[in-house]
């Protein structure tokens, strides 16, 4: 197995155009919020798929990361102590949402989601072209398949709902352990023989190259933090206009 001494600037970068696109998407929620602009944010299919988008390229990338950091840790308890962040923030986003909106709080949103990819997934790390199968297989059962079983909160975490459950953000394990289970495939197939493509081990230059690997290096931060800010910048603008 090779070893990675130094982050890939790439892989930083393209969190962080992942950030960036969800702190976009988020001002226009909170204006929409906020009664400036009607948009239709959660129905409008340009900004439903914007946030497929988003969140595809959260979950890709964590495959990815995931397999990066299963190089240097093999052990599995360790693994789950490294998750305690990850935890603490998913329970605090659930303990935000649940005063704010009490009818469509957030119970498993996209970092409950990576929390038990994360705990699930590292399993699958040794694995190579079973991953592809699988990756696809579970996009496509997630994507196809549905029953009323699982229409209970106690349930549709799993996915196969026939409806979108009420909640601020839904990200539920089938179809998208199907997108991370291909994250780290390609994680293995373009590092697992310290083969990296030109692409991914070039160096970028230059202040926007270097803002967006920082902010891909701060993603879980700046996914805490935005959305107080956003909505509280919003909010005294509104007052004072």
């Amino acid at each position: 197995m090779p070893e990675y001494k130094t982050r890939l600037q790439s892989l930083d970068m393209a969190r962080g155009i992942a950030i960036t696109l969800m702190v976009t998407f988020h001002f226009f929620y909170n204006l929409e919020y906020f009664q400036v602009v009607e948009i239709n944010i959660k129905e409008d299919p340009f900004w439903t798929s914007l946030r497929n988008l988003i969140v595809s390229m959260f979950i890709f990338i964590a495959g990815i990361s995931l397999y990066l950091s299963s190089i240097k840790r093999r052990n599995y308890i360790i693994h789950l102590k490294k998750q305690k962040w990850l935890c603490i923030c998913a329970v605090l986003v659930s303990a935000a949402t649940y005063p704010m909106f009490p009818e469509s709080w957030i119970y498993f949103g996209v970092l409950h989601f990576i929390l038990a990819a994360r705990i699930i997934g590292f399993a699958f790390t040794g694995l190579y072209f079973t991953n592809l199968v699988l990756g696809i297989l579970i996009l496509w059962m997630g994507i196809s398949l549905e029953n009323e079983i699982f229409n209970s909160r106690w349930l549709n975490w799993i996915g196969f709902t026939t409806f979108k459950p009420v909640t601020e953000d839904y990200v539920p394990l089938f179809p998208w352990l199907g997108v991370f289970l291909l994250g780290v495939f390609t994680g293995k197939h373009f590092l697992g023989r310290g083969k990296i493509p030109n692409l991914l081990q070039r160096s970028y230059p230059g202040r926007p190259a270097g803002y967006l690997a920082l902010a891909g290096q701060k993603s879980l931060l700046i996914y805490m933090v935005h959305q107080p800010i956003l909505m509280g910048l919003i909010y005294m603008v509104l007052m004072l206009s």
